[in-house]
């Protein structure tokens, strides 16, 4: 009970100084085989001659069920949704791209061993603390706590060598 007293009047400051970290994305993708298609679906886009939802149901890849994501990846009737996906979480030039963007952005292309990835950012979230994220939040500050104790307390031999 105490430990959790302390970890409660830790949380909210601990998700002020990292509230960029909480932000979350919610992104579509599809994938193509190769570059010079994607590139060319890119533009499209960009152009508005086409919508993002039309182009992935047209060439989504049923080989390609899945992205890899920390977040968890969710199949899709027209692709792929990512998300949401914490900036926290957001790897590589993808990730940090989509955080870059305004809502209803197209990004890409982007090389994955599936293939060529388009992806558009969906939603944008702001950080919101909630249960999930004081719960996120007392995880680290514990897990912290405990690395913290462990390189600084003395540890003793309990066995013979």
């Amino acid at each position: 009970e105490k430990w959790q007293a302390l970890l409660r009047e830790r949380v909210e400051p601990y998700f002020h100084e990292h509230r960029l970290d909480f932000e979350t994305v919610l992104l579509g993708y599809l994938v193509v085989a190769e570059e010079g298609l994607a590139r060319e679906l890119l533009t499209e886009m960009e152009e508005e001659e086409a919508e993002f939802e039309g182009l992935a149901k047209r060439y989504h890849r049923p080989e390609v069920e899945t992205l890899a994501s920390p977040a968890g990846t969710h199949k899709a009737f027209w692709g792929g949704l990512i998300g949401p996906l914490r900036r926290r979480d957001a790897t590589g030039e993808m990730g940090a791209r989509a955080f870059s963007v305004k809502e209803g952005a197209a990004l890409g292309p982007f090389h994955l061993e599936e293939g060529w990835a388009l992806v558009k950012v969906l939603r944008v979230d702001g950080a919101t603390l909630d249960d999930k994220t004081r719960a996120t939040i007392a995880d680290a500050l514990f897990t912290e706590w405990l690395d913290s104790a462990r390189t600084e307390l003395p540890v003793e031999r309990l066995y013979r060598t």
